[in-house]
């Protein structure tokens, strides 16, 4: 700003506060003392240029455009970056488009680069064709897997709508694409079946974009089912870190940043070693767990953990604890389809193919091979980029296997994978810190995501170290949720969750100086059994890590039924099963009647019923069962009492006395009495002691008569000693007994009805009295 004459004037005349600007005769700087007399209106005769190479806190190395936006960059300084705008569906009536608008149109969503009345979406041209017109001539080769395919370098840009397989019926077969080959590659398994006829087999595609120069690999693994493939099985704890880390006893690693590569460690989840069973593993076996089957490209063991290279290199759907089966087939003839010399001299197509070995080891050749695609040419307005694609015209649900689509306008200069950056006068958004990556991860304060939403809090004490809270106002419905939902199957066709799978997951992850760990402490959910419309079972279980160890323990386990355990896991079987010692410094109820038990009142486990609280009268309920047990005694009650007290064990304490009764029905009771020994009694209710033993051993029978009720049998005196028995027939060659053993005929005459044993060791030597 040119400034007049300003000799005199004071400062508080031109302004609240002294500030330098140009001189009086427009060369350098000066500061202004003297300003008496000069208003505002002199001074600001123009406007200040703010964006200008004058101001030390702005960026000025790139111009200032249309809907550019200044914001703090990295280095503290202010520079432009883009605000996309956007403006709905694409309509003629809209056009022309101003840069950065962004619209759909047709299932895309693209945004304009300059000013523009071109049309978002690609628009195809001509026929769709397949790119192979020969004739494939099957042939064999022997092997436990054969990957075979064809890669395509695209000339023209335009759409995948389709692709075939050539097959042969019983074969098994996985289709993949690789995006960028030559490149950093991106695997993708779109297909896996069962061939039921052979020939050609047809598979549509949607219309997945693919531009000019873009290289890709369409590839089929196959194998042959194995009549007799030996197979085995066992539980790990499956984790997918963004980064390898240091796998654990009972784990296996699949970082989803290295995706092709899978870490075993050779103890299961139990810690019982499995490898000999993992040593037999080769080239072409497969591993199936986490909802995704892999098939072996490389395998190789440190101890104690194996390296596996696995294809499709994609990560499983589930962490946590399930169950991985691994099976070893047996090398076959493989039949495929095969034209010698189809691409020689074609420089868009060549073929692929080996037995038993690594993908990367593939060598092209001018072999065309049993895979095809087809192609429809299309255009693509070089006004807008394309961000995005649907499922109308994406192939899938936007699947960007081919397409080199833009993340942001060409021309973006920010340091975010894809910033997320809104009209925020349409949607109130306008977060410099949410990042989306190429997989669509979700980044707040981070633009390395790790999975679909990762927060980080950098720093401590900061307003917003809480990393996430869920609030919920009203005054009808229920309180704030943290909801985990799992489903087998897929988005478009969910299914039903099977026994022990895992629904949810809290987990807790530490950092020990050389990397995050996988899960140490957690609380997991799973399905107990097969869910449907009208059962939903579910149990829980919570794990710790101890000191020294690197592997988390499955500690308390909560069961479909309630039952608790602790220590006690899987499946406890009481409403508290507890391995281990118990204590206490409260009381514990019963019936909600308390019981304290001093130590010694304690043996082998077992409560000293006679010493409980001795002074009580009167009948105290210990269990429902029917069976009680003490120092190895057990008296079952076989018959449920009805009515008010059903059949049960109890303890009954008397002024003098402490014994156990066992109800059985109505009008019969078990007593065990504890005085200076143990007597055992039944007592008829209403008619005294029918029937005891003392601690002396004596037998006593107060009303009826002792039957023996089985055939054969009687009274023995001593063991291996005489024996009174009874019975129809004559003993002689029938009964064998020792000498001095009676036998009384129930269906004897006169010198017939008794028998006494005098001679001999087995069934001889009766003699009739």
């Amino acid at each position: 700003v040119a400034h007049a004459d300003t000799t005199g004037k004071t400062t508080d005349d031109h302004h609240a506060i002294q500030h330098a600007h140009d001189g009086a005769d427009g060369s350098g700087t000066v500061a202004h003392s003297d300003t008496t007399g000069i208003t505002i209106d002199d001074h600001h005769a123009r406007d200040h240029d703010l964006y200008g190479a004058t101001h030390p806190d702005v960026d000025t190395t790139i111009p200032l455009a249309v809907r550019h936006v200044l914001a703090q960059n990295a280095a503290g300084k202010f520079a432009p970056e883009y605000r996309l705008n956007w403006t709905g569906p694409w309509t003629t009536g809209n056009a022309p488009y101003e840069i950065h608008d962004v619209v759909t149109d047709n299932g895309w969503l693209a945004a304009a680069n300059v000013q523009t009345s071109d049309r978002a979406a690609p628009l195809a041209t001509g026929e769709p064709l397949y790119v192979y017109d020969g004739t494939l001539v099957n042939e064999q080769a022997t092997g436990k897997q054969m990957a075979f395919g064809n890669r395509y370098t695209i000339q023209q840009t335009g759409y995948i709508v389709g692709y075939r397989i050539w097959t042969v019926a019983g074969n098994h077969y996985r289709i993949f694409t690789v995006k960028d080959p030559l490149g950093v590659s991106e695997t993708t398994e779109v297909q896996s079946f069962t061939a039921a006829t052979g020939g050609w087999l047809e598979f549509g595609l949607g219309s997945v974009i693919v531009l000019a120069g873009s290289i890709f690999d369409m590839v089929a693994v196959m194998s042959e089912p194995s009549p007799t493939p030996t197979t085995f099985e066992y539980d790990w704890d499956y984790q997918t870190p963004q980064n390898a880390g240091i796998v654990g006893s009972g784990e296996i690693e699949h970082p989803r940043g290295e995706s092709a590569t899978m870490v075993i460690h050779e103890e299961d989840d139990t810690g019982t070693s499995r490898k000999t069973d993992l040593d037999n593993l080769t080239v072409g076996d497969t591993i199936t767990g986490s909802g995704v089957t892999w098939s072996i490209q490389q395998i190789s063991y440190a101890a104690p953990r194996y390296t596996v290279t696995v294809a499709p290199a994609t990560v499983g759907n589930n962490e946590g604890v399930s169950t991985f089966v691994f099976e070893t087939v047996t090398a076959t003839p493989l039949t495929f389809g095969r034209e010698a010399d189809a691409w020689l001299g074609n420089a868009s197509v060549s073929g692929l193919f080996i037995v038993d070995g690594e993908y990367k080891n593939i060598v092209p050749d001018d072999d065309a091979y049993g895979t095809d695609i087809k192609v429809q040419a299309a255009t693509i307005s070089p006004d807008w980029d394309i961000l995005a694609s649907s499922s109308s015209a994406g192939g899938g649900g936007g699947v960007e296997t081919f397409a080199e689509l833009k993340d942001t306008p060409a021309d973006y200069v920010g340091s975010g994978t894809k910033l997320v950056r809104v009209n925020s006068a349409e949607t109130a958004l306008d977060y410099p810190d949410v990042y989306v990556d190429e997989d669509g991860n979700v980044g707040i304060n981070t633009n390395a995501p790790e999975a679909v939403l990762h927060v980080v809090v950098d720093g401590d004490g900061l307003p917003n170290s809480t990393a996430s809270i869920f609030d919920r106002y009203g005054d009808v419905h229920g309180p704030a949720h943290f909801r985990l939902r799992k489903a087998r199957g897929s988005v478009a066709i969910p299914a039903a969750l099977h026994a022990n799978d895992q629904i949810g997951q809290l987990g807790a992850y530490g950092h020990d100086g050389v990397g995050f760990s996988n899960a140490r402490a957690w609380l997991r959910f799973y399905a107990a059994e097969l869910w449907t419309e009208t059962s939903h079972p579910t149990y829980l279980t919570l794990a710790t890590t101890p000191s020294g160890a690197t592997g988390a323990i499955v500690r308390v386990q909560v069961s479909q039924d309630g039952d608790v355990g602790i220590g006690v896991t899987p499946d406890p079987a009481y409403k508290l099963n507890i391995a281990g010692d118990v204590n206490t410094t409260g009381s514990y109820l019963v019936n909600g009647l308390q019981h304290t038990h001093s130590q010694s009142e304690i043996t082998d486990g077992y409560v000293d019923l006679a010493n409980d609280q001795a002074g009580i009268a009167g009948e105290k309920t210990y269990t429902d069962d029917p069976t009680w047990t003490k120092e190895g005694l057990t008296i079952t009650s076989t018959v449920q009492r009805t009515g008010a007290n059903p059949g049960h064990v109890e303890q009954v304490i008397g002024a003098n006395e402490s014994r156990i009764h066992m109800k059985g029905n109505s009008t019969r009771e078990w007593r065990i009495t504890g005085g200076d020994g143990w007597d055992i009694e039944e007592i008829g209710l209403g008619n005294g002691v029918m029937f005891s033993i003392n601690d002396a051993g004596d037998v006593e029978i107060n009303q009826g008569d002792m039957i023996i009720a089985t055939a054969g049998k009687g009274l023995e005196f001593t063991s291996g000693g005489p024996k009174v028995l009874a019975g129809s027939g004559t003993p002689e060659s029938a009964v064998t007994a020792v000498v001095g053993s009676t036998f009384m005929r129930t269906d004897g005459g006169a010198g017939t009805t008794l028998y006494v044993k005098e001679s001999g060791t087995g069934n001889t030597g009766w003699v009739a009295k």
